[in-house]
């Protein structure tokens, strides 16, 4: 649920804030990890983590 309401304060749309990692959301994080010249898996990697400022 953080990574979600984290993207969406980044302006994307993960969809539900729901933590379910869902198609929606892991096209939000793709977008994410693009913008942020991360690598685009689409999943919560840990550089992804670092750039939304998520702690786990």
């Amino acid at each position: 649920m953080r990574v979600q309401a984290a993207l969406y304060s980044k302006g994307l749309d993960p969809g539900a804030i729901d933590g379910v990692l869902s198609p929606q959301t892991q096209a939000a994080l793709r977008t994410f990890q693009t913008r942020y010249a991360l690598p685009v898996t689409g999943t919560m990697t840990t550089a992804t983590l670092d750039a939304l400022g998520v702690r786990l």
